[in-house]
């Protein structure tokens, strides 16, 4: 498949914005996975419980992945679902929460971000039929300072790039997913660091499901601050892209 064969760009389709005018909002889980986020967890949370969505067709389920730190205390203050996932590693906490889900819509982003008001509603209007199985959204750094920061915003987590890959996907920063897809295709792939989300597009592709993308914007508040973090980060989506790689070469030869 070619990037044009998954996607289709909400910008090029018409009527999108009346779809749930005319049809009922869908039951939704929220899902944010975060490990050691005593200091951003909290803002995440109170953005995601000011959306513009009925709440009683939402759920907010918050992974804390092995924290050391005060963020347990810090998401139970708040009336979410609060898990626990011992294995540390983002794909094992959203694996996790997709499990416990009850929505028929999973839409996903981080613990250092923040939703805008409106987001979760442009995610799920564009659910027009039963081959879209994901949308994204674009993700903007709020106020880069530091040289890394400015260069990760430029250059990292672009949705617009990653649309146009062989096989596009979508970054769980800011995603959603139908639900029952992504128990069809067995989850993310837990193993992996990073470039879970690649996988998943890689797998959604290959089974016939398109992706739609939207202009909902969506902030990143903490990107890699330093240097060392920064580089840390890269080497970790480096193994996870070697062992996707690896899977879709092992693929193509059966």
């Amino acid at each position: 498949f070619q990037a044009e064969d998954g996607i289709r760009d909400v910008e090029r389709s018409r009527g999108l914005g009346d779809v749930y005018k005319r049809q009922e909002l869908p039951n939704v889980s929220v899902i944010v996975p975060v490990h050691n986020a005593e200091k951003i967890v909290g803002t995440c949370i109170e953005s995601i419980l000011s959306l513009d969505y009925p709440k009683e067709k939402m759920e907010v389920i918050i992974v804390d992945n092995n924290s050391t730190d005060s963020t347990k205390r810090i998401i139970e203050k708040y009336p979410v679902k609060y898990l626990f996932e011992e294995k540390v590693g983002q794909f094992h906490a959203r694996n996790l929460a997709c499990e416990h889900a009850k929505g028929e819509i999973l839409a996903f982003t981080d613990g250092d971000c923040i939703v805008d008001k409106n987001w979760l509603k442009n995610l799920v209007r564009n659910f027009t039929d039963d081959q879209i199985a994901g949308v994204g959204g674009k993700i903007i750094a709020y106020k880069p300072k530091s040289v890394v920061e400015k260069y990760s915003a430029r250059y990292v987590l672009i949705q617009e790039w990653n649309i146009k890959e062989r096989y596009p996907y979508i970054v769980t920063a800011n995603a959603a997913y139908r639900k029952k897809v992504l128990e069809e295709l067995g989850f993310f792939d837990g193993s992996l660091y990073s470039g879970g989300d690649v996988d998943m597009g890689w797998r959604v592709t290959k089974a016939g499901y398109n992706y739609y993308t939207h202009q909902m914007r969506l902030f990143i508040t903490s990107i890699e601050h330093h240097c060392i973090s920064f580089i840390s980060n890269f080497l970790g989506m480096g193994d996870g892209m070697s062992d996707i790689s690896k899977h879709a070469w092992e693929e193509s030869c059966d």
